[in-house]
């Protein structure tokens, strides 16, 4: 078995166009609420908690608190924790590698992670039941949405969604059969 990879410019219509915004949104949203917690806990000297304590965090305090999360996939705010997990894991290598706390000209740490803007770099992972079928894929939470060129019929078991400039894209991996050469035999 061989994987290959794709990256396919969306056509999505208004509405799928909103719920592609909104997944982003939520994403970005679990990010800088996940971030600003464990910048508190990095001041007082804690410890940076996992990105599992972090969505087990999420759950008890902020989706209490925003019901619209549960209009997404869970996946969105899930991967965002994971990425701000590696993002400190990161600024901690960094700070060893260094020796010393390095800080730029308005007095923060580098290497620091910083937060989301709105409309830029949206993305969002999604996994789940994704099916591609006659130029159009299937996405958990958002349905069936135009893809700009053809692809193979087949099942992918996660993508992700990102914006560039005003397009946005789907990435995601299929797995295909190898023949056999001549020269194999």
């Amino acid at each position: 078995m061989i994987y290959k990879s794709y990256k396919i410019r969306l056509e999505p219509n208004n509405k799928k166009l909103s719920a592609l915004r909104g997944h982003a949104g939520v994403n970005r949203h679990a990010y800088n609420k996940g971030l600003n917690y464990c910048n508190d806990l990095y001041e007082k000297g804690e410890k940076i908690p996992s990105a599992i304590d972090l969505h087990k965090w999420l759950v008890a305090t902020i989706k209490k608190e925003y019901s619209w999360y549960y209009d997404y996939s869970k996946c969105s705010p899930q991967q965002a924790l994971r990425d701000l997990e590696t993002s400190f894991k990161n600024f901690h290598r960094f700070q060893k590698k260094s020796g010393y706390s390095l800080k730029d000209k308005k007095g923060k740490l580098q290497g620091l992670p910083n937060f989301k803007k709105k409309g830029v770099r949206d993305s969002f992972y999604i996994e789940g039941v994704i099916k591609i079928e006659n130029k159009k894929i299937k996405l958990p939470k958002i349905g069936w949405i135009n893809l700009s060129e053809y692809v193979e019929v087949g099942q992918v078991k996660n993508c992700v969604v990102s914006r560039i400039a005003d397009d946005w894209f789907v990435s995601f991996k299929m797995e295909h059969k190898t023949t056999k050469t001549k020269k194999e035999s």
